[in-house]
C-alpha cells in the first residue's frame, strides 16, 4: 500500500482555525445570559494566518545564495627544467694510409724512351700503354709503341698503333710515312707465304697513305722509294720505275 501523502502545514493551520471558531460559537449558543463580548474577526484572523504560514513557507524553501568567491585563482608558477647539455662528439682522426705516389707524365716517358734506347721493347710498351691510359690523345706514344711492336717483328700490331696516330692527326708526314712503309712490309710478308690478295690489298693501302704523304711533302725521297714498292707488287712496273727515279734525284742512298 502507498503511503498516505504529506499534508502541508497551512492546511493544518487552517484546521486549527475553524476547530477555534466552532468552539466559540458553541460557547455563544449555551444559553448563557452573559453579555458576550464582540469576537475578532474570524475570517479576517484565518486569512492572516495562512499569509503568515505561506511566506513562512517560501522563506523555508528558498535556496541560500551561492557564495562566489571573487579572490582569483594564483597561476601556478612552472618549475624550470634543467637544459640538458650535449658532449661534443669528438672528430675522427683520419687514419694515415700509405697511398703509392702517382708517377707524373713526364717520367713515364722518360721511362719509356729510356727502355727504348735500352732495346728492351716489352717494358717499353707497358711504359708507352701507362701514357696512353692517361693521355688517349698523346699521337707520339702510339708512334713510339708502334716502333716498339715493329722491333718485336708483330707488324700487324705495329701497323694499328700508326693508324690510331694518324687519326689523331691526318696530315702528319711521320706517321704516313711509318703507315705506308709498314703496309708494304706486311703485304711482302704475305707474298712469301703465296697470300697474294691480301698482299696486294695491302700494298694498295701503301699507295695511299704514301699519296697522300707526297701532296703534304713532295720532295720526300723516302716516301717516293716507299711506293716504287708498291707499284712494283702491284705490277705498275711504269709507275714503280717513275717513283725511282725521282727518289733517286732527291737523295742519292737511293740511286
Amino acid at each position: 500500500m502507498r503511503g498516505r501523502p504529506a499534508i502541508p502545514i497551512y492546511k493544518v493551520l487552517v484546521n486549527l482555525a475553524v476547530a477555534t471558531l466552532i468552539l466559540s460559537l458553541s460557547a455563544c449558543s449555551s444559553g448563557s445570559n452573559e453579555v458576550v463580548e464582540p469576537t475578532p474577526d474570524i475570517e479576517a484572523t484565518v486569512e492572516a494566518s495562512i499569509f503568515a504560514t505561506k511566506i513562512a513557507t517560501d522563506e523555508a524553501n528558498k535556496p541560500s545564495p551561492t557564495v562566489v568567491d571573487l579572490a582569483p585563482t594564483p597561476t601556478p608558477i612552472p618549475t624550470p627544467m634543467p637544459t640538458p647539455t650535449s658532449k661534443p662528439t669528438p672528430t675522427p682522426k683520419p687514419t694515415p694510409t700509405n697511398t703509392p705516389s702517382i708517377p707524373s707524365m713526364s717520367s713515364l716517358v722518360a721511362a719509356a724512351e729510356g727502355y727504348w734506347d735500352a732495346g728492351q721493347h716489352h717494358l717499353a710498351i707497358k711504359e708507352w700503354t701507362k701514357i696512353i691510359e692517361r693521355g688517349p690523345e698523346y699521337k707520339r706514344a702510339y708512334m713510339m709503341r708502334g716502333n716498339s711492336y715493329h722491333q718485336l717483328g708483330d707488324l700487324l700490331r705495329a701497323t694499328s698503333n700508326y693508324q690510331s696516330a694518324n687519326r689523331l692527326d691526318p696530315n702528319d708526314t711521320d706517321v704516313l710515312f711509318l703507315l705506308g712503309t709498314f703496309h708494304v712490309l706486311q703485304g711482302a710478308e704475305l707474298l712469301k707465304t703465296g697470300q697474294t690478295l691480301p698482299a696486294q690489298l695491302q700494298m694498295l693501302d701503301a699507295v695511299g697513305d704514301l699519296d697522300r704523304l707526297i701532296e703534304l711533302d713532295p720532295l720526300n725521297a723516302d716516301a717516293y722509294n716507299s711506293r716504287a714498292l708498291a707499284h712494283l707488287i702491284l705490277g705498275n712496273a711504269s709507275q714503280s720505275d717513275r717513283d725511282y727515279s725521282t727518289a733517286c734525284s732527291y737523295d742519292a742512298k737511293h740511286c
